[in-house]
C-alpha cells in the first residue's frame, strides 16, 4: 500500500469511456490516437483514479442536523446509553413517510457535492432494515440514481426487524431469512448484502443462517461491526464476505485473522470522529499484512464529511497512515471492496475513464489540508462532470475522436504497480 505508481510529467488518454493510453506527455503525444484529441492541459497538478466511496447512508428523510443526540452533546449535554434506540427508529419513520423523488433529490445534492471533490463511484444502504417498505423504496431510489451521474452501488443493510421495535435476535434473522432476501432476490434491487453483526441484532447462529441464506442465492455480503471478535471474523471468512466495516476495534487475534485473509477492513474515520470514539487500529492492519479501504460513512447515522480527501486527511492524521496508503486505501483497494477491481480504482489501460484533477504539485498535498476542496475537474467515463471555473480545465468542444489529459509536473498512473495490497 505504499506504492502509488507515480508518473512524472504523465498523460492518460481517453476514447468514448475508457482510458486506452497511459504513459508520459512525450509518449502519448506522439501516439496516433492521440493526432486529433483534444487536451485538457494541467500543467502543474496532480491527475488520479476518481475517488470511490465504498460506505454511505445517502437516503435520509431529514436533514443531517436533524438529530437531537449530536445537537445536545454539541451544547455539551450527558448521553444515555439508551438514545441511540429511539433515534434510529425515528429516522427510519422519517425516511417512511418522505416520497422516493424527495429522497432521490437529497441523495442527488450529496452526490453533486461528492463530485465536485473528486468522487466517481460510491455505495447507498438502504435505511437499516427496521421496515420492509421503506428498505425496498430506498433500494428503488438508489437504483434510479445510479449513472446520474457517478456510479452508485445500492446496497441491502440487513439491521433488525421490521416495526417500531427491537425483536429477539432470532425474530430478527427470520425476518431477513423469510422476507428481505427474497425480496431483494425477486426485485432485483441489488447483488450486495451488509449485514450487522452486533451480538444483540441476530446473534451467531442467527447470523450463520442470513449468511448462508445469501451466499445460496449469491448475495455479495458485506460484515458491518465496531468491535471484532474472533468468532465473527472467522465466519466473515468462512462465508467468503468482501469486507468489514465501520471496524473501530480489534485485538491482536482479530487483526492477525484480517490480515492473513482477503477480508478487506473497510474504515471510516469522519464516523470514528463524530461519535468521538476510538480511531481503528488501521497502522497494525497495515503493518501486520492487511488490507485497509477508506470510506466517509456519510448519512444521517454515520459521518458528517462526503470529502473523500478530508477522509485522507483524517485516516493521515488520526490512524497514522502515509498520504500514499490512504491514496491507494481511497481507489483501488475501495473498488476491490465494491468488487469492481477490474473496472475502476486505477488509471490503466481498459478501465473507466473515471478521474479527478487536483491543484496541487504533488499528491501529498491532498491530505495536507483538512477540509479543503482542492479538485478542480473530475471525469466520469470520459464526461467532464465537475469543473472549477476558474481552473480552466474545462474542454472548449466535446472531443470528436479522444481526449488526452496532461500534466506537466506530477501524475498518478499505474506502470503496473497499483495492485491491491500491494
Amino acid at each position: 500500500m505504499a506504492e502509488v505508481g507515480l508518473i512524472e510529467d504523465g498523460a492518460v488518454l481517453v476514447e468514448d469511456d475508457k482510458i486506452i493510453r497511459v504513459g508520459s506527455t512525450r509518449q502519448l503525444e506522439n501516439v496516433k490516437e492521440a493526432r486529433d484529441a483534444h487536451v485538457i492541459e494541467a500543467h502543474g497538478k496532480v491527475v488520479m483514479p476518481g475517488f470511490i466511496d465504498s460506505c454511505t447512508q445517502l437516503m435520509s428523510g431529514a436533514p443531517l442536523f436533524d438529530d437531537m443526540e449530536t445537537a445536545s452533546r454539541w451544547q455539551g449535554a450527558g448521553r444515555s446509553p439508551d438514545d441511540a434506540k429511539p433515534d434510529r427508529l425515528g429516522r427510519c419513520r422519517s425516511i417512511r413517510n418522505v416520497s422516493p423523488s424527495v429522497l432521490r433529490s437529497s441523495a442527488n445534492r450529496w452526490i453533486g457535492i461528492a463530485a465536485a471533490s473528486g468522487t466517481t463511484s460510491l455505495e447507498i444502504r438502504s435505511a437499516q432494515g427496521l421496515h420492509m417498505h421503506t428498505e425496498m423504496k430506498v433500494l428503488r431510489a438508489v437504483r434510479a440514481l445510479d449513472g446520474e451521474p457517478l456510479d452508485i452501488q445500492p446496497v441491502a443493510l440487513a439491521g433488525p426487524s421490521s416495526g417500531d421495535s427491537f425483536p429477539a435476535p432470532e425474530q430478527a434473522a427470520a425476518a431477513v431469512v423469510d422476507a428481505l432476501i427474497p425480496q431483494l432476490i425477486r426485485r432485483k434491487l441489488t447483488r450486495h448484502l451488509a449485514v450487522d453483526t452486533g451480538p444483540a441484532v441476530f446473534g451467531l447462529d442467527g447470523l450463520r443462517r442470513i449468511l448462508a441464506t445469501a451466499r445460496d442465492v449469491r448475495l455479495r455480503l458485506k460484515f458491518q461491526m465496531k468491535v471484532a471478535d474472533t468468532d465473527t471474523i472467522g465466519l466473515a471468512i468462512e462465508m467468503g464476505a468482501a469486507a468489514v466495516d465501520h471496524l473501530t476495534s480489534a485485538g491482536d487475534e482479530e487483526i492477525a485473522a484480517l490480515a492473513t485473509s482477503d477480508l478487506i477492513a473497510t474504515l471510516l474515520p469522519p464516523v470514528s470522529l463524530q461519535q468521538e470514539g476510538p480511531f481503528a487500529p488501521a497502522r497494525d492492519l497495515i503493518d501486520a499484512g492487511g488490507a485497509v479501504a477508506l470510506a466517509s460513512g456519510f448519512g444521517a447515522t454515520g459521518g458528517r464529511a462526503i470529502n473523500m480527501a478530508t477522509v485522507m486527511s483524517l485516516a493521515c492524521s488520526q490512524m497514522r497512515l502515509s498520504p500514499a496508503e490512504a491514496l491507494i486505501a481511497t481507489t483501488v483497494n475501495a473498488a476491490s471492496v465494491l468488487g469492481r477491481s477490474s473496472i475502476i480504482g486505477t488509471l490503466e489501460p481498459g478501465r473507466q475513464a473515471d478521474l479527478a484533477i487536483f491543484d496541487v504539485a504533488d499528491y501529498r498535498e491532498i491530505p495536507y489540508y483538512l477540509g479543503s476542496n482542492l479538485c478542480v475537474l473530475t471525469m466520469k467515463k470520459g464526461r467532464v462532470v465537475h469543473s472549477a471555473r476558474s481552473a480552466g480545465l474545462t474542454p472548449k468542444r466535446p472531443p470528436q475522436r479522444a481526449g488526452i489529459v496532461t500534466a506537466r509536473m506530477q501524475q498518478m498512473g499505474d506502470p503496473g504497480s497499483w495492485r491491491n495490497r500491494s
